[in-house]
């Protein structure tokens, strides 16, 4: 199996050639907001979004806008870019697939 690692700013990931399915960036929110003890009613009214809007982004059925992530920065002070790599890895993974 091939490893490295990349370096994107100041942070390191390990990159390995898998047949993992790729974590969708609702999942990231998902934990970051049950981590806080923040519900998802509760996450949708801070947000100003539909609730059944957000329960289909946190449970992977809705793709995650740049809009999406930047209020979800906002709100939760969590780094945009850990959903930007998420998204952009779950469309490098259905990319190969389709390949």
């Amino acid at each position: 199996m091939f490893t490295k690692f990349v370096n994107i700013g100041i942070m390191y990931y390990l990159c390995a050639m898998t047949q993992r399915i790729p974590t969708h960036p609702g999942d990231v929110v998902k934990e970051e907001i049950e981590s806080r003890g923040i519900s998802q009613k509760k996450f949708a009214e801070l947000l100003s979004v539909p609730y059944t809007q957000l329960n289909e982004i946190l449970n992977g059925k809705r793709p995650v806008s740049s809009d999406f992530a930047l209020m979800v920065e906002a709100a939760l002070g969590f780094i945009y870019s850990k959903l930007c790599l998420a998204k952009t890895d779950m469309r490098l993974s259905a990319y190969r697939t389709a390949h």
